[in-house]
């Protein structure tokens, strides 16, 4: 009865130990990325619903930051950008469905944090969503990547779709796959009190 929700993050349910000895600080992350049998506990706890949410955890390190001798990279992925297409990969792979997709990323972490008409597509709701061509592929490269990180674990990795519309708050912010209010920013949402 207790109000508990468990989250993990999209580079655990990607990559693997064997991705990080290959790419060095830029896979750097506490706790670390560990093993396939590790990856694919955390799937089946995200499929099974013990886990609730996905988060970025976005950190944003410089290159220079993540480019230092491996003890000295700070930890952190800059992982905003590409989750939800990592869940979307994911999904086309038959390891998550499209409901645990919008489970992990709207529904749960709306309501885990009290968040009232948020995460739902229904009449009345905060309009907040994605629209996804799901046969345009995505080549992650260094130069599209928005973050002032300009570093990713994902560059250089194709996702099977991409994402060609954003709404916040009802403000079209990406149209046809472009950018189009650079004006409009995320925004604090309180939970909503109950009486």
């Amino acid at each position: 009865g207790l109000p508990v929700s468990a989250a993990t993050c999209p580079h655990y349910l990607l990559f693997t130990a064997d991705d990080v000895a290959r790419g060095g600080g830029t896979f750097k992350v506490n706790p670390s990325i560990k093993y396939a049998r590790d990856r694919d506990a955390l799937l089946a706890g995200l499929r099974e619903g013990v886990i609730d949410h996905v988060h970025s955890d976005h950190a944003p390190h410089t290159p220079a930051e993540k480019a230092q001798n491996y003890a000295a990279v700070p930890s952190g992925i800059a992982g905003i950008q590409h989750q939800f297409l990592v869940l979307l990969g994911l999904a086309a792979e038959g390891k998550l469905s499209l409901p645990d997709v919008a489970r992990a990323l709207a529904e749960a972490p709306a309501k885990a944090f009290g968040l009232k008409d948020v995460g739902v597509l229904k009449t009345g709701a905060r309009a907040d969503f994605c629209l996804v061509a799901p046969d345009r592929p995505t080549v992650v490269s260094a130069a599209d990547l928005v973050s002032k990180a300009a570093t990713s674990p994902y560059v250089g990795r194709t996702f099977g779709s991409s994402v060609v519309g954003v709404v916040l708050g009802g403000r079209v912010l990406i149209e046809g796959g472009v950018r189009i209010d650079d004006g409009a920013y995320g925004e604090r949402l309180e939970p909503a009190v109950s009486a």
